[in-house]
Order: C-alpha cells, then structure tokens, then sequence
C-alpha cells in the first residue's frame, strides 16, 4: 500500500519536471534529474514516509541511496520553497 503511494508520487514529480520517472531513480547527479529526486524526498516526507521508506522504495526502483542524502534532498527543497515561487507552482501541481 505505502509503496504505491509513494510510486505515485514519483509520476506526479515525473509528470510535472519533465524527467523520466526511471531518471528519478538514478544516480545522476544532473540538476534537473536530482532536483526532481529531491522534490520526490520532499513531497514523500510531507506524505509521512520516513527516510527508512523512501531508502527502501528507492532501492526496489534501483536508486540505492543514503539516509543522509535522503535529508538533504528534503531540507534542500524545503529552502528553495522559502525563496522560489517555481518550487511552489511545482509543489501545489504534484499535490494534486
């Protein structure tokens, strides 16, 4: 049940940043590419999945990644939603 909400999650981010959901699940650090990963960290976290969740769920997908690099990604777009209304747009389209 928790991982296809959180694989919902991903096509929303997908959908609305323009990147392949199965980029998301790379270990590309283009910007578009991790920024759309953290956007899915964000929007996971603010679901209520811990970051043990969204480690685990990344891993099925191929994206073997690090608690650590989990909180970044989420206090990075939590910052960016401070300063750029972009992020904001982003945010309230994959809420939907």
């Amino acid at each position: 049940m928790k991982a296809n909400l959180f694989y919902d999650i991903a096509k929303k981010v997908a959908k609305h940043t323009a990147v392949a959901e199965k980029d998301i699940f790379s270990l590309s650090r283009v910007q578009p590419l991790s920024d759309a990963r953290h956007l899915l960290f964000y929007m996971a976290d603010r679901e209520g999945f811990t970051s043990g969740y969204i480690k685990r769920f990344s891993a099925l997908k191929g994206l073997d990644i690090h608690h650590s690099s989990i909180k970044y990604g989420i206090d990075k777009v939590a910052t960016l939603l401070r300063y750029d209304k972009r992020w904001r747009e982003i945010i309230q389209l994959c809420a939907t």
